[in-house]
Formats: structure tokens, sequence, C-alpha cells
């Protein structure tokens, strides 16, 4: 029986190659969304929810524009696990709203591409696909963006280890080779969906 709608949740460490994987499955014809993105509307757009990381994080998170600088929160709660998890339960609900809002009228398979799946506790979802990649890629990807080993290393120990990620994915891709390589192991994933889908 065909499902109404398979809703799966694409996460991964930093670096892993989620967006890459979301840009592949997107020329598959499958709608996508990007948990970052909307964070970062939300932070634009909702007042209340700037005025909560304001007054939890000060005024040093905003720029010139008096926006919240991405850059500086960052710096905040990589640094800190207890501040990254009061930001994301700032945040996280109202993104699920906006996504609930999203997918509300929708059909089909829908990619949501997050990194903090596991560590939101999101129940949005009903697939699951992590993508791994080793700890040296990982830094190696990270510093060709400009960050700095030690920034590097912050950010990749903020998130859940990548073990226990894996206990809780239905679905692994990993990605330690070539693009070509990730394409074909994500279009094997895109048979496997519309097969669930389907089914």
């Amino acid at each position: 029986m065909e499902l109404e709608k398979l809703i799966v949740g694409l996460t991964g460490g930093v670096a892993s190659g989620k967006s890459t994987a979301t840009e592949i499955l997107k020329k598959k014809n499958l709608y996508a969304i990007n948990a970052d993105e909307i964070v970062h509307k939300l932070y634009e757009t909702k007042f209340f929810l700037r005025l909560r990381l304001i007054l939890n994080f000060g005024f040093k998170i905003l720029d010139e524009n008096l926006s919240i600088n991405r850059k500086k929160l960052a710096e905040i709660v990589f640094n800190d696990h207890k501040k990254l998890k009061k930001l994301n339960s700032i945040v996280w609900p109202s993104a699920v709203k906006y996504i609930k809002s999203d997918i509300k009228n929708r059909s089909g398979i829908i990619i949501l591409e997050i990194p903090m799946l596991f560590e939101s506790g999101s129940k949005i979802t009903n697939y699951n696909v992590l993508i791994t990649c080793s700890l040296e890629n990982q830094i190696s990807r990270l510093v060709k963006r400009g960050q700095t080993y030690e920034e590097s290393i912050k950010r990749i120990n903020s998130q859940l280890d990548q073990r226990e990620k894996e206990e809780l994915a239905d679905y692994i891709i990993e990605n330690n080779s070539t693009t070509e390589s990730l394409k074909g192991k994500v279009e094997d994933l895109y048979s496997i969906l519309i097969n669930l889908y389907y089914s």
C-alpha cells in the first residue's frame, strides 16, 4: 500500500556530506527541506525567538545590524554542551512547527536534512539515513572550509558520537571516497526509498 508521505531524516556529523547527498536526491525530483536554513530564517523573522536567544546568550551574539551573528553564537554553544542543549530547546520547537506546516499538504518522499536529528529527539521523520565519514576526513574538509584544527575538533565534539548515531539510523552511507562514489550510494538509497514508499 502506497504511503501518503515518507519523511526521510538525512543526518550526519559536520562535513560528512549531507548537503551533497541532499542535492543528489533533489535531482531525483524529491522535495527537500534544510533544517539549518529554516533556523536561520527564524532568527531573522521571529522577534521573540531572537529575544530569547539574546536573554540566554547575551548581546554579543548580535552583529552591527542587530541580527543574530551565527558565527558568534556557534562559538558559544560549540564550546559548551549545556548551552548547545539550551539553544536547541529554544529553536527546535519553532523549527518543528515550520517544518510541519511546510509538509502538511505535501505527499511523496520528503527529505529533511537536519544535522541534529538524533540530538533533537525529533519525531517528525519515519525513516532515518545517516551519512558517515572518518574523523580525518571531517577535519580535512572543515579545514578546507577555513576552520582551524581546534575549531574543527570542537565542532565535531559538540555532536553526538557517530557510533551512537549508527545505532539509531535505519540506513547508513559511508562517505570516505569521491563525490562520484557518494552519488552511486545515494542512488542506491533512492531505490530503497522508492520501494519503501510504494510497498
